[in-house]
Formats: structure tokens, sequence, C-alpha cells
């Protein structure tokens, strides 16, 4: 499959109703930047760089 087949209508699905967002057929959340960036600020204050990067770089691999 080309990067030009795709089409993120066709991807995500968005039900209103129930509150669920899907995306390829698996359940998505949404999250926006500054979340993210103040959950690695607490992290690295809290844990420090190495533990932050650790949690970060399992959850990326996770994400895929």
């Amino acid at each position: 499959m080309r990067v030009e087949d795709l089409h993120h209508t066709e991807l995500l699905e968005l039900d209103p109703e129930g509150g669920v967002t899907r995306f390829a057929g698996q359940r998505a959340l949404l999250l926006d930047a500054v979340a993210m960036g103040l959950l690695r600020q607490y992290l690295v204050e809290n844990f420090g760089l190495t533990a932050a990067r650790a949690v970060l770089t399992q959850f990326g691999f996770a994400h895929g």
C-alpha cells in the first residue's frame, strides 16, 4: 500500500454518542502536545531524566 492510497476519512471513526474514537479499527486517544510536554516535564522532575526517557521510550515503542 502506498501513502497516496491512504485517506484519513477511511481510517478515522468518530462516535460522538458513545464517545469512542477509532483509528484503523483500534480504539484511540487524542492527546494534545501540551499535555504530553507536561507529562514529560513531570516525569523528569520527579523521577529523573533516565527514568523519564525509559518510560517515554517504552510508550513510543508500544505506540508503534
